[in-house]
Parts: C-alpha cells; structure tokens; sequence
C-alpha cells in the first residue's frame, strides 16, 4: 500500500514577487515589519506610556488641546439631557425634574455636575481610551433627590500589568477578573492614583480594592475582538504632533536669533567720547553712548559707526 501524498497548496512560482504589492518586501517596504502581537498583549506592554505621552501633549501642546476642547464641545455641548418616556404622561415631568435635582448632586467627588461629568468622561475617553464609572448607591438619610452618585475612575487606577490566575481558577488580567467561561467578574483597582505623590494618607501605593463589574461601566472603544482594554485615541496622531510642536518652537527659535543684532560702538579716546556726549546713529532714537553702555538695535538696523569709531 503506497503512501498517502499530502497536496501541495500553490504558492509564488521561483523568483516571482507576492501577488499582492503591500505582502513584498522590496526596496521601499523591506523596513515595514509590523507586530503580530494582540492588541491585549500591545496595551499591557505600551498602554502606560501612551497615556503618559497622550496627556502630556494635551498639558502642552496647544493645538492638540484645542481639538480636543472642540471635540468636546461638539459631542457634549451643555450637556447630554434624557428624554423619559414612561407608559403614563403625568409622569415625564415630574421624572424630568427629579434628574434636573439630581445633576447637582450626581459626582460622587463633589467636583462637577452630571454636565461636567459627561465632558470629563469624554476627555478622559480621548487621553486614556477608556474611563470607568462606579455607581455609589446612597442612604435615604444622605437627602440627596436619588440615592445614587457616580464616581469616575481614572484608567491609570486599573494596572496593566496585574496578570495573574487566582485560587479559584478565576484570572485577572491588566487588572479585569474573569471568570472560567470568560465573564468579567470585577475589577482590582488601586485605591488611590499611582501618580498622586501629594496624597500623604496611603504609605501602600500598590493596595487594591475589588469592585464587583455590576458597580462598574467601563466605557472603552472595541478595536479588535477579545480586547479588554482601551486604546488611546489620539495614539496614530501622537508622533507627528510632537514632531510638528518641536518644528514649530525651533522655527519660532529661529526667527527670534535671525532678528538679533548686537553692535558695539567703540571710542578711539576718552576725549572724543566727551566731546560727543550725544553721538546718534542713521534711523535710531537719540541716545547717549558712553563707554560700557549697550545699545538696543531694533531688527532688520545696520548701524554705521562714525569716523571716530571703529
């Protein structure tokens, strides 16, 4: 009994090029040798810095503020308003105005409003990839008009790196527990800004604290299937605006030196500087000149020196 012959799949004839021109390797893409890695795996390595690198543009570079600003006043505007519409009329606006009452009172921190939580959250959005949002159910006797706040945690709370397989099975990974079939179970936050040096009231940086995922909304855009974290969105842009800042400051730099002009206007004998107290040069403002003093040249002035100088 002969052996079974595996088929060949058809390939590229000897010395032919890839059928498709973006899978060749020639001159101008020999140096193109992107990841295969998941974006999971891409995150967990990079996603600090690129959050870092995000935010810092955003502290300092105008322009990429500015889109940002904009971005947010064009989604959020004064404010994201629901519209109830319960099975009985007589109910909308009494369900209206109990909202109205509770955006005062919706931040669990005590720093914004529902409007300005919605901006915030969408700033956080564009700078970090995601945010998540804890609800805090109340007590009756905290007199708020609903006995709920939320409470917006920054994504640099949730570690990248907590990768681990607890006791039961269960894992955690860049900080999400799931369960065996893959459910997210909760989240193991830090209980306090690993970047807040200024907080004295916790000597333990890295203590956590579980928060069941029913508390948690994590708001995130879905780039790949299976991933669990947020990309930054400003990251395909970061390069190329820290790039056009630094042109920017070094043709500002440039022109600023080129406008420059230093002169010194020097006295051949002590006499001819008391004989001419007021010496004035072409187009300046009149001015005494004496030894050991400056003078400021506006730009584009070519001062001529008279006989007695050099």
């Amino acid at each position: 009994m002969s052996a079974a012959v595996k088929p060949r799949s058809p390939g590229p004839a000897p010395g032919s090029t890839a059928p498709y021109e973006a899978a060749r390797s020639a001159r101008r893409l020999y140096t193109w040798q992107p990841s295969r890695a998941h974006i999971n795996a891409i995150l967990a390595l990079h996603g600090d810095k690129l959050r870092d690198r995000t935010r810092d543009l955003l502290r300092n570079n105008g322009d990429v503020r500015q889109a940002v600003d904009h971005f947010i006043a064009h989604l959020v505007g004064t404010g994201i308003v629901p519209n109830p519409n319960p099975g009985d009329a007589a109910l909308k606006r009494p369900m209206r105005r109990l909202f109205l009452d509770w955006t005062d009172f919706s931040d669990a921190d005590g720093n914004c409003d529902a409007y300005g939580q919605q901006a915030l959250v969408v700033r956080s959005y564009l700078a970090a990839g995601e945010v998540f949002a804890r609800r805090r159910p109340r007590r009756p006797e905290d007199g708020l008009p609903v006995p709920l706040q939320v409470q917006l945690i920054d994504a640099a709370q949730l570690p990248l790196g907590d990768n681990r397989v607890l006791p039961n099975g269960q894992v955690v990974r860049s900080g999400i527990q799931f369960d065996a079939i893959g459910r997210r179970v909760g989240y193991h936050f830090l209980k306090r800004h690993p970047g807040d040096d200024a907080d004295p009231s916790f000597a333990d940086r890295t203590a956590t604290a579980f928060v069941p995922s029913s508390e948690i909304i994590h708001l995130f855009e879905v780039l790949e299937p299976g991933q669990i974290r947020g990309e930054p969105k400003l990251v395909a842009a970061l390069v190329r605006a820290f790039l056009l800042d630094q042109y920017d400051d070094a043709e500002i730099e440039r022109k600023r030196v080129a406008a420059m002009f230093a002169g010194f206007s020097v006295a051949l004998a002590q006499t001819q500087v008391t004989q001419h107290p007021t010496r004035t040069l072409p187009n300046l403002p009149r001015a005494a000149i004496g030894i050991g003093e400056a003078m400021t040249l506006p730009p584009k002035v070519l001062a001529g020196l008279a006989s007695a100088d050099s």
